[in-house]
Formats: C-alpha cells, structure tokens, sequence
C-alpha cells in the first residue's frame, strides 16, 4: 500500500489531495522511565491539513518529515499532552521514545482533535522509493 500511495500522488491528476495512515500500538517512554502503550497513526503530512485544524502549540508534520533522511519527529494529541507531559508550555523540542526511536516533539493538536479514530500520538509516514519508515 506504501507504494501505491506514492504512485498515486504521481500520476493521479482527478483528485487534489490524498492523504494516507497507518495505525499503529507503540510504547511511550519518557525521561522519567515510564512506560505506556500509545495509539498513534503515521500519517502523510497532508493529512493534518485535510482535517483542516491548525495545532496549538508548534507545527503539524510537513512532507520534508516524510523524508528517510530527516530525524524522527511527533505530533501529540492535547489528551496525552495534558496527561502524560502536566501541559509542559515548554514541550515543543523535547524528545521522547516511541518504541525504539527517539523522536522531537513539534507540535501538539487542539483539545478534541482526533484523526484517524482516536490517536494520541502523529509520526510521519514515509513513503516512497522503498521507504517504509520507522516501525519498531
């Protein structure tokens, strides 16, 4: 499907944005040793403007995070945010572990914001010439 979905944003000219995610259960690990199962999506970074929220604190994922080349970032839900991280206005750069990569935090999402169902955490998905992203 990885690939389809590459081909399709190629060659397909009738549709004007398409966005594609994958739903995933990683364990979160933060600085404090704790550890939690999270349910996330890996999504194209055209999904979060398909849903046409802006984030509250940061940015969305942009297609260059999509890049193998570029280090791992995520997207938090307010509800993990708030209960997970008290808040932090100061979040934003952070890193935490989701499964065995460690990633930045560079945005968090509105209270409410739920995409696909109801994920709590948002990585890139990576598409394209054999890229299948970080999946551990």
């Amino acid at each position: 499907m990885l690939q389809d979905i590459s081909v399709w944003r190629q060659e397909v000219r009738t549709i004007e944005n398409m966005g594609a995610a994958v739903i995933f259960t990683r364990n979160l690990v933060t600085d404090d040793g704790r550890i939690e199962p999270v349910r996330g999506a890996e999504v194209t970074a055209n999904a979060f403007s398909l849903m046409a929220r802006p984030p509250l604190m940061g940015r969305a994922l942009t297609e260059r995070d999509e890049r193998q080349s570029e280090p791992p970032v995520v997207v938090l839900s307010h509800a993990l945010w708030t209960s997970r991280f008290a808040g932090d206005p100061a979040i934003l750069g952070k890193t935490l572990k989701l499964g065995t990569v460690t990633a930045a935090v560079v945005g968090v999402m509105p209270e409410g914001y739920a995409f696909p169902v109801r994920e709590r955490i948002w990585t890139p998905l990576r598409v394209g010439a054999g890229a299948v992203g970080p999946r551990t």
